[in-house]
């Protein structure tokens, strides 16, 4: 047992009306940067606040796609770059096939957002940046995990497991030499991966 502690952690405001799905990144100066989602328009949105803890400012919103099909699912991440440029991604997926998806990434310039489809889009997407600024994508699409990141200048893919039945959750993240580490779940399993710098992926089953 302990004292309680004389004053509140936790500040909360309002930013926007959203739904169930979000993404927050905090760059250098401890600045938030925000994806979420309209529960009536299905449109994605970006917000962000200038200032610091003493001026925290007024929170900016900006569209980000807008007027989503409710049949398509969707997912989005975002990711601070080492120079504090905020980069985000987002996937339709449908949920009826055969449709047309989409994956794009793109990053904020001089207060715009310039966005370009990359690929073909899935489910779970997520966004990691390395020192070197470069982007590492994983996504879940067709019972695969499909890994991207830029080499020389251009998006590379490729895929890194497949599963019998179905992939679920996926968690993308990087250690301190750059290398992305996965984890996901599907019917087989649940497993770690990691790409080695022979350029192969090493797959761990967890309990």
């Amino acid at each position: 047992p302990q004292e309680p502690i004389p004053y509140p952690i936790w500040t909360i405001e309002e930013v926007a009306t959203g739904g169930y799905y979000h993404a927050l990144a905090l760059d250098s100066l401890d600045r938030p940067h925000l994806l979420y989602q309209d529960t009536e328009t299905w449109s994605i949105h970006y917000a962000t606040r200038d200032g610091d803890a003493v001026s925290p400012g007024e929170w900016q919103l900006a569209d980000i796609v807008t007027n989503l099909d409710p049949v398509f699912g969707y997912s989005y991440d975002i990711a601070i770059r080492p120079d504090d440029t905020p980069c985000l991604v987002y996937a339709l997926g449908p949920s009826v096939a055969p449709m047309d998806t989409m994956l794009v990434y793109g990053c904020r310039q001089a207060g715009q957002w310039e966005l370009t489809t990359i690929d073909d889009g899935g489910y779970g997407v997520q966004l990691a940046i390395d020192a070197d600024g470069r982007p590492h994508v994983a996504l879940a699409k067709d019972g695969s995990i499909i890994y991207l990141t830029i080499m020389n200048e251009q998006w590379w893919s490729e895929t890194v497991a497949t599963d019998s039945s179905h992939i679920g959750l996926v968690s993308l993240t990087l250690d301190s030499g750059g290398r992305p580490h996965l984890v996901y779940r599907g019917g087989d399993g649940a497993f770690a991966a990691v790409l080695g710098s022979n350029g192969i992926w090493t797959k761990t089953p967890l309990s």
